[in-house]
C-alpha cells in the first residue's frame, strides 16, 4: 500500500512555448444577448449520475507529474476518492514539455480483498497538436472525394468519439483484477514533443477502487507510477491557463478553467419531441421544423435557459468548477416519428454549429450516429463524421416513415475534445 507523503512543491514550467494555440483560451462573455436561436427548444431527460474521473488540466503538460489522483495520499493531486460500480475514465493532454514524455492511467486498491474492473467500450487515440484543426480546411475536398459523402474527421477526441459509439474496447480482456494493496496500469504510454492523447474509458468495479493519470520522463510500469503518485508533484501548468471564475463571480469576462475533478454525469438521456414534457414528434400536422441544443454552457444556452455542463463535485484547487464543455459525455437520444398523415413522409437531422467562435476553424468535429428499425424490421445505421467550423451546418440523416406508421429513432454523439459548444440538432421536413 502507498505511504501517505506530503508533496513537493509544483515544479518550474519548461521554457519551451507551444506553437500558435488553434483556439482560444476557455473564456466566455458573463452574459450573451436573451432570446432563442431559431427556436430551439430545451433538451430534454438529464445527466445520469455515473462518477468521471474528468482530467484535462493542465491541458497542456509542461513538467512530468500527477495531473490527478483520487488515492488516499498528502498532497495538492489527491481527492481522495474510490469508486464502486459504474465509473468513467476521461483523459485529454498535450505533451508540451519539449520532449517525450510518458503517461499513465492506473488504478489502485487499497483495499484488504481483490478487486475485479470490467472494462466496458473505451478508446486511446492520440495525433499532433493543432493539426487536427487545420489539415481539414485544406483536404476537406480531397478526403471528400475519396470517401464521397463521409466527411474528414481528424484528432483523436473525433476517433474516441467514434470507436466509443462502436463499442470497442481499448484492451482486450473483459476485466482486470486489482489486488489488495496494489497499483494495475490501465494504459501507458509515449507522447512525442506536442503529441496529444485523448482517452475514454467506461468502467464497473465490484469494490472500492482509486484512479490516476500521472505523466514521468521514464517509461511507466506499475512501480514507476507509485513512485510518481508518492512524489505528489503536480504536473506542470501551463501559464496561459488562467484561474476558474468561481460560481457567482461576475464582472469581467468568464474564465471557465480546465476540468481537473470527478465529474457527475457520463451520459445525458432523454426523448425528443415537438414540445417540452410531450415525448415524440407528430408527422403530417404541419410543418417540421425542431431544434434542439447540444453541450450548452454558461453564456451559450441559445435562449433556453438550460446549462447542460456537468457538475464538478471534487476537484483540484486550480481547476474549473464545472465540466464546461462536457467533453467526452454521451448523448443519446430517443426520437419517435409517428406519421399521422395518408402518405409517406420525410424528415431531415440536421447538426449545425451556430455561434461564431473568433479563431476557431473547426467548431464541432466528430461522428453522429443514427439508427431506427424500419416497419418491415429491417434495422438501419448511420453513422456521419461532420467537420463543422462556425456557423457551419450539416445534415445528419434522412428518415422515411410510411403512411400511419411509427418509427423509434435513437441519436447518438459523444461530445469530442476540441470541439466548442453548443451545437443544435435540427429536424425539419425533407
Amino acid at each position: 500500500m502507498l505511504p501517505s507523503l506530503a508533496a513537493s512543491p509544483p515544479p518550474r514550467t519548461s521554457p519551451v512555448r507551444p506553437p500558435a494555440p488553434p483556439r482560444p483560451l476557455a473564456a466566455a462573455p458573463a452574459s450573451r444577448p436573451a432570446g432563442p436561436v431559431g427556436g430551439v427548444l430545451p433538451l430534454p431527460g438529464g445527466l445520469d449520475g455515473t462518477p468521471v474521473l474528468n482530467s484535462n488540466h493542465p491541458e497542456i503538460v509542461r513538467a512530468p507529474g500527477v495531473a490527478l489522483s483520487t488515492l488516499a495520499l498528502s498532497g495538492p493531486a489527491h481527492l481522495a476518492r474510490t469508486f464502486t460500480g459504474p465509473f468513467e475514465v476521461f483523459t485529454h493532454h498535450v505533451n508540451g514539455t519539449g520532449r517525450d514524455l510518458h503517461q499513465a492511467i492506473v488504478l489502485h486498491n487499497d483495499g484488504a480483498r481483490p478487486v475485479t474492473v470490467t472494462l466496458g467500450p473505451s478508446a486511446v487515440r492520440t495525433g499532433l497538436y493543432g493539426l487536427f484543426f487545420k489539415l481539414p480546411r485544406v483536404l476537406d475536398g480531397v478526403i471528400k472525394a475519396i470517401v464521397r459523402d463521409r466527411d474528414a474527421v481528424t484528432g483523436p477526441g473525433p476517433a474516441v468519439a467514434e470507436a466509443l459509439l462502436a463499442g470497442r474496447r481499448q484492451r482486450p480482456e473483459e476485466a482486470l483484477v486489482v489486488p489488495p494493496g496494489q497499483t494495475v496500469v490501465l494504459d501507458a504510454r509515449r507522447l512525442v514533443p506536442w503529441a496529444v492523447a485523448s482517452s475514454k474509458w467506461q468502467l464497473a468495479s465490484d469494490g472500492p477502487v482509486r484512479a490516476a493519470v500521472l505523466f514521468d520522463a521514464a517509461p511507466l510500469d506499475a512501480a514507476g507510477a507509485d513512485a510518481v503518485l508518492r512524489r505528489g508533484t503536480l504536473a506542470g501548468r501551463n501559464p496561459a491557463d488562467l484561474p476558474p471564475t468561481p460560481p457567482g463571480g461576475t464582472g469581467g469576462r468568464f474564465i471557465f478553467g480546465r476540468v481537473a475533478g470527478i465529474q457527475q454525469g457520463a451520459a445525458w438521456r432523454g426523448t425528443l419531441g415537438a414540445q417540452p414534457g410531450r415525448p415524440g414528434v407528430v408527422l403530417g400536422e404541419g410543418p417540421v421544423a425542431l431544434a434542439w441544443p447540444i453541450a450548452t454552457k454558461r453564456g451559450h444556452l441559445l435562449g433556453t435557459g438550460q446549462d447542460q455542463t456537468a457538475p464538478v463535485t471534487q476537484r483540484l484547487s486550480d481547476a474549473a468548477y464545472a465540466a464546461h464543455g462536457n467533453y467526452g459525455l454521451t448523448y443519446d437520444l430517443a426520437l419517435p416519428l409517428r406519421n399521422a398523415s395518408s402518405r409517406a413522409r420525410r424528415v431531415e437531422l440536421w447538426l449545425d454549429s451556430p455561434e461564431p467562435t473568433p479563431g476557431m476553424p473547426l467548431a464541432f468535429s466528430g461522428p453522429v450516429e443514427v439508427t431506427w428499425t424500419d416497419p418491415q424490421g429491417r434495422a438501419h445505421r448511420v453513422l456521419r463524421r461532420l467537420n463543422l467550423r462556425p456557423e457551419g451546418r450539416a445534415r445528419v440523416a434522412t428518415l422515411e416513415v410510411p403512411a400511419g406508421a411509427t418509427l423509434d429513432a435513437r441519436v447518438r454523439l459523444v461530445y469530442p475534445a476540441d470541439a466548442t459548444p453548443p451545437q443544435v440538432l435540427r429536424l425539419r421536413d425533407a
